[in-house]
């Protein structure tokens, strides 16, 4: 019961927050949170079901043999059609770097598991302004910014 509810709430705050119907939702899933695959596909069966964007998307750190992966693999494993439709937003820091220098998009994850990565976190607390606030650095593929920003996304 208590999945179900979490599933369903995530979208009433998106609806309260007057998030885009389109705009992709990703459960932030971290390297060491015991996630399971029948969670990974209630999340994704339940914003397949939502306006929001296909089959949701998963922030994490992916890397191999981390719970994420095993618990990612095993859910494709049954439902491989709906977790086809899902996306990965990948955590894994390369460094803080200024624009000039920044990588090009090349986020590693298992081979399997690259074809749906559209985001990518390159950089992890790479600027404090001395009141708590800090960034992370991003990059994206066209049709990842386009999810999770929407039709027309502030592109400085």
């Amino acid at each position: 019961m208590q999945r179900k509810v979490q599933h369903w709430l995530n979208i009433v705050y998106a609806d309260q927050l007057n998030v885009a119907h389109g705009v992709v939702i990703y459960a932030n899933i971290e390297n060491d949170y015991p996630v399971s695959p029948a969670w990974m596909q209630g999340w994704a069966q339940k914003m397949w079901e939502s306006p929001y964007g296909d089959a949701g998307g998963f922030y994490g750190a992916i890397d191999s043999g981390s719970l994420f992966e095993q618990a990612f693999a095993t859910a494709n494993a049954v439902a491989a059609v709906l977790m086809g439709r899902v996306l990965v937003w990948r955590a894994g820091a390369a460094g803080c770097f200024t624009a000039p220098s920044a990588p090009c998009y090349s986020p590693d994850a298992p081979a399997w598991l690259l074809p749906r990565v559209e985001l990518w976190q390159y950089g992890i607390n790479c600027w404090d302004n001395g009141d708590g606030f800090v960034m992370d650095l991003d990059l994206g593929t066209s049709q990842g910014v386009f999810v999770a920003w929407g039709p027309e996304p502030i592109i400085p």
